[in-house]
């Protein structure tokens, strides 16, 4: 065997021949693949084509939506504004109408006053001025009503021969019409305008012609008229208008001027009078004068040539009034602007039959500036008034018009969002229905993608079951047996894996062809049955699925055919089904380049996977003849390998060695006349095969450079991490340093407990706990006390937090600081440095157990259950896990401390029971007195380099306050503690604890948690501790073979009274019997750890029976092994 110093070199080939192989190899696949490429093109070219013809449909849809919508909404948008244009039409036809008709209805109206008073004057034989009408307020008021006037007074032409003449009569005729006007009015509800005086103070106020002066108060007047005094009024006001002088009323004199000189009905200034107690604001009323004429009896009424103005009627016209009640109730928001030209204007607004003043100036909306009707009162004709001629109406240079708006309050009864609504129906409907088609078509692909994917799944499986030619006819065979119902792609897996009709098949000749060239590998992953029986399921399927995955890379890549897995069997071939000359090297450089993978995936995975998983290696055998392979066709059908040379295959790996390629005679002759003499070596001693008889074989192994010593040495392998190989196509230089198993162990239990720590962090983040800063982050145990002082017989765990339970606490996402890392990393390296160098009780030891520990927290933290028992209860999941646990699932922090105590259980462990420590270490044996002494000193050692200011960072991590720390402390006191077996006392505790929490009730629930809980670490640490005898043989003979090495190596040094050969065979039947099976029943018991309790105590039991049957050979061989020990 070469030294460790020197560097071992393989040379598989030479390059340049190699890299010839490889491109010969990839030019006689491009056949292969250029069928693939083309169907690949065309896959593709149709993809794109669909594509195009998705978005064209898309496209078509949205622009149909668009153009119907717009159409719809065009419609019956104009619809709405015809309707709308149409009705206001009518409206202000209406409004211009009540306008036009003013001469008609109310100037006529007014001026029939004066026909009445020049015919009552000739009736009852009075001449002008000194006439007074009888029954006034009768008639005034009719009048008043139809002409809708407010007020209607009689203004007599006063001439200043007459004034004197006039006041008399006045005075003496006055207080008649004024009496009977205040009973009419009385009579008719119109007290509101009846004075608060009488006839005579009316008179009395005003017998005289006055005029209204500076300070607004009425006065002689002093002019030498003629006058235009009220005599007459309807009806009579408060405030009386008796012998006022119009023509002295400067805003009203021009007007009634007008009206005397042009004989003509004449409109005063537009004018405000104040808001009424009934009104809100301000409204506009127009003073009318209409002339009234002298008639003599017998002669034409009012012949032109004769008509004289003896009197002038005055009435006053509310403009609002002239449009109430004039349209529906329903039509509102009609605005009429009343406009002159040498008054302004002013603003209404008509609300059904109401009319609103708005307002001086013109308020119609800007938006409707084009959209109004006008009218003006310049076209008018004569009045109808019942004189000959008529009466003219006067306007001058200040005529009265109107103008009409509609409102947006108007327009919205016309104008609303149905055309918008309608829209976006349509427009909806044609959205869902390019929706429904794009989900349709998104259904349509997605279902066709999962055909899609499960056949290319399928071929992938079939591609990686059978030859590429085997699928090719196995897929014509199967086409050619379907009926008129075509089948999928999964109905032809179903065809080729679970079996057709036998009938069927039987129509067709079998798939199998002879191959008289081939290499068959088998390989087999040597100590994996011991291995797994130590891990977790998902975790053997990680060491498999990561091997698997890179030998399955590398056989691609050497154009190897994968027949199978059985297990941790990997079974190949080369030279099939395409025949490949070199066949035998081609095998060679891939079972070389799997033993390196090998190496180096176990080796990376011994961080996550735990103890021992970089000492797994590979046993490969290999054979080259003729194999027959076809597809045996029913259920379950695969492409399978028969004869004698796949049998020779498997005899060459089970008769091989870890770490080596054993090959068979016919492999190392096509090796040798490839020009690979250099690769091969003969194993120097016979092989006896099953059916074989006695077998020449070879080792396939590198060439070592001139100048290695003992180069030849069987021992060397390729799991030896020193080999650099040269493989294939290219050079692979691979140099594995060499790293301490030690190293190694503490990463993975630094991961471990990182793992771990997260779940800490994440819980208090659910739990919102803040850190207490002002708690000592130390603790030592008093003077005078020992740890065992402290062990209780239930710890206090936290109680269930229902709040925090209805959360999720995702610790994948937790983040641990380096600097808690680091110092973690460093404590572990320490403890690890603390254990001695024992042959069972080490540092390897406690790491066996922590990943026991670990494998049982896990069963219980996720056990099996059906949804209804974990939906059932209240609390949900959380509460089920607490409460399955007994507490052990909410407190990561017990969690962690349960790994930590199997980390630091046997720190400084001497190698010896207690009873020996005893002797040897008389002071130790005093501090602890005599009880778990060894358990004692290797908790005060990990704790107090806990405690250590070096680890201050590392506990405030761990602790966020005092009762965090003491409760660690209580979970790691009590679970070290329980690793001492053999003292009876508390053996005894533990046997009365156990009857009082598994069969005597408790009243308080609490405590009767507690004590589970703690029976429950104490039981997963004691388990832990000796789970070599719960595991597989292999397992347990190594584990067993330390201890006795450790217990003799202690006899030999003096430090045990008896020989263990002497009681080895004998003491491990009664381990058994008296503990680890009760303890393996008491997993079961517990209910807690699921099938893991069974699969323990089915090791334990088979264990035992293996021991019974080969423990005194065991013992023997032991004992030959260690005799060099013996002490002299």
């Amino acid at each position: 065997m070469s030294s460790h110093g020197q560097e071992t070199v393989v040379s598989f080939d030479e390059l340049s021949q190699a890299s010839s192989e490889s491109e010969s190899k990839k030019s006689s696949s491009n056949g292969g693949r250029s069928d693939d490429e083309a169907r690949q093109i065309l896959s593709k070219q149709e993809s794109e084509d669909v594509f195009r013809l998705r978005v064209t449909v898309i496209l078509v849809l949205f622009a149909a939506a668009m153009a119907v919508s717009a159409s719809i909404f065009l419609m019956i948008s104009t619809s709405e504004h015809q309707e709308f244009e149409n009705q206001f039409e009518g409206i202000a036809e209406r409004i211009v109408d009540a306008f036009e008709g003013i001469p008609q209805q109310r100037i006529g109206a007014v001026s029939s006053l004066a026909i009445a008073a020049s015919a009552h004057g000739v009736d009852h034989h009075q001449h002008w001025p000194f006439v007074a009408l009888s029954s006034f307020q009768e008639r005034s008021t009719s009048i008043r009503n139809q002409a809708q006037a407010l007020f209607v007074a009689i203004a007599p032409l006063i001439s200043q021969t007459d004034r004197s003449e006039w006041e008399s009569f006045v005075s003496s005729n006055a207080s008649n019409w004024i009496d009977e006007g205040f009973l009419y009015q009385e009579q008719m509800g119109l007290s509101q305008f009846a004075p608060s005086g009488n006839a005579s103070t009316i008179i009395a106020g005003a017998p005289l012609i006055s005029s209204l002066n500076e300070n607004v108060s009425y006065e002689n007047s002093l002019g030498e008229g003629p006058f235009l005094p009220y005599w007459q009024t309807s009806p009579i006001l408060e405030e009386s208008l008796l012998n006022v002088d119009i023509l002295n009323d400067q805003e009203k004199a021009e007007s009634a001027r007008t009206c005397l000189e042009t004989r003509s009905a004449v409109f005063g200034r537009l004018e405000s009078a104040p808001a009424a107690s009934n009104d809100t604001e301000s409204s506009f009323y127009t003073l009318f004068y209409s002339k009234l004429l002298s008639i003599t009896e017998g002669e034409y009424v009012f012949e032109k040539k004769k008509d004289e103005p003896v009197a002038v009627i005055v009435a006053t016209m509310h403009w609002a009034s002239l449009f109430k009640n004039l349209l529906p109730t329903n039509i509102e928001g009609i605005h009429v602007v009343l406009e002159n030209p040498c008054y302004g204007s002013f603003t209404y607004e008509i609300e059904g039959r109401n009319v609103n003043s708005i307002g001086n100036g013109d308020h119609h909306e800007v938006a409707f500036e084009n959209t109004s009707k006008n009218a003006s009162l310049l076209s008018v004709e004569n009045t109808v008034d019942g004189t000959l001629n008529g009466l003219p109406l006067y306007e001058g240079e200040c005529p009265f018009s109107i103008s009409v708006y509609p409102t947006a309050k108007f327009r919205s009864n016309f104008i609303t969002l149905t055309p918008l609504v309608v829209t976006l129906a349509v427009a909806l409907i044609f959205v869902f229905t390019v929706f429904m088609f794009i989900m349709y078509d998104r259904f349509v692909e997605r279902r066709q993608k999962i055909v899609l994917r499960k056949a290319v799944q399928t071929s992938a499986i079939v591609s990686s079951m059978f030859p590429k030619s085997v699928q090719d006819r196995l897929l014509e065979a199967n086409e050619k047996a379907r009926t008129q119902v075509s089948t999928g792609a999964n109905s032809q897996m179903n065809s080729f894996f679970n079996g057709a009709e036998r009938n069927n098949y039987d129509q067709h000749d079998p798939i199998a062809d002879l191959f008289p060239n081939c290499t068959v590998l088998f390989a087999d992953i040597a100590g994996f049955t011991a291995w797994s029986s130590s891990r977790d399921p998902a975790q053997v399927f990680v060491l498999l699925q990561a091997v698997y995955q890179a030998f399955d890379a590398i056989a691609n890549r050497r154009k190897v055919f994968k027949v199978e897995t059985i297990g941790d069997s990997y079974v190949a071939v080369a030279g099939l089904p395409e025949v490949q000359e070199k066949h035998a090297v081609v095998m060679a450089r891939f079972a070389w380049e799997c033993l390196i993978k090998m190496h180096q995936v176990t080796k990376d995975l011994e961080v996550s996977l735990g103890p021992d998983t970089g000492e797994l290696s590979m046993r490969v055998g290999l054979h080259s003849g003729a194999v027959t392979a076809g597809v045996l066709r029913g259920d379950r059908a695969r492409f399978q390998l028969f004869g004698d040379t796949v049998n020779t295959a498997a005899r060459m790996e089970s008769t091989g060695v870890r770490g080596k390629i054993q090959i068979s005679q016919s492999t190392a002759d096509l090796i040798i006349a490839s020009g690979k003499a250099h690769w091969i070596k003969q194993r120097p001693d016979s092989v006896e095969a099953k059916g074989k008889g006695t077998l020449t074989t070879f080792w396939l192994q590198p060439r070592v450079k001139e100048g290695s010593s003992n180069c030849s040495s069987e021992t060397e392998d390729a799991s030896n991490p020193q080999f650099q190989y040269e493989i294939g196509d290219k050079p692979l230089r691979k140099s594995y340093a060499l790293v301490a198993k030690q190293d190694r162990l503490i990463d993975w239990i630094v991961e471990l407990l990182a793992e771990y720590a997260r779940k800490i962090i994440s819980r208090r983040g659910v739990l919102q706990t803040k850190p207490d800063r002002c708690f000592d982050l130390f603790y030592e145990t008093p003077e005078g006390k020992t740890c065992l002082d402290e062990a209780t017989g239930a710890v206090s765990l936290p109680q269930f937090d229902h709040e925090a339970g209805s959360k999720n606490a995702d610790e994948s996402v937790v983040h641990l600081d380096a600097n808690f890392v680091q110092q973690l990393r460093e404590y572990v390296s320490i403890i690890a440095s603390t254990y001695r160098e024992n042959a069972f009780h080490n540092f390897e030891h406690a790491c066996h157990v922590a990943m026991s520990v670990n494998k049982l927290l896990k069963k219980i933290i996720s056990p099996y259950w059906r949804p209804d028992e974990i939906n059932g209860g209240s609390g949900g999941l959380a509460l089920r896990l607490h409460e399955f646990t007994h507490g052990i699932y909410s407190d990561p922090l017990t969690l962690f401390g349960i790994v930590f105590s199997a980390l630091i259980h046997d720190v400084d462990h001497r190698g010896v029971s207690n009873v020996q420590l005893i002797k040897e270490e008389r002071e130790m044996a005093e501090v602890y007195r005599g009880k778990s002494v060894a358990e004692q000193n290797s908790l005060d050692i990990s704790w107090g380099l806990l405690m250590s200011s070096q680890f201050k960072e590392l506990r405030t991590c761990l602790f966020h306050n005092r009762d965090e720390m003491m409760r660690f402390r209580q979970v790691i006191v009590n679970t070290v503690l329980a690793t001492d077996i053999f003292d009876r006392e508390l053996n005894e505790l533990r046997t009365k604890r156990w009857r009082m929490a598994f069969y005597e009730s408790h009243p308080d629930t609490t405590f009767g948690n507690d004590l589970k809980a703690t029976i429950l670490i104490e039981h997963i640490i004691q388990a832990s501790d000796v789970s070599h005898t719960m595991q597989h043989w292999h397992v347990y003979r190594k584990w067993n073979e330390h201890l006795f090495h450790e217990t003799y190596l202690a006899y030999t040094e003096g430090r045990m009274a008896s020989d263990p050969s002497t009681f080895w065979y004998e003491g491990e039947l009664r381990f058994f019997d008296s503990y680890i099976i009760p303890l393996a029943n008491k997993l079961r018991d517990i209910g807690v750890f699921g099938m893991s309790s069974d699969e323990y105590l089915i090791y334990a039991l088979s264990n035992r029976q293996e021991w019974e049957q080969k423990g005194q050979e065991t013992v023997a061989e032991m004992m030959k092994k260690y005799s060099s020990y013996r002490k002299r």
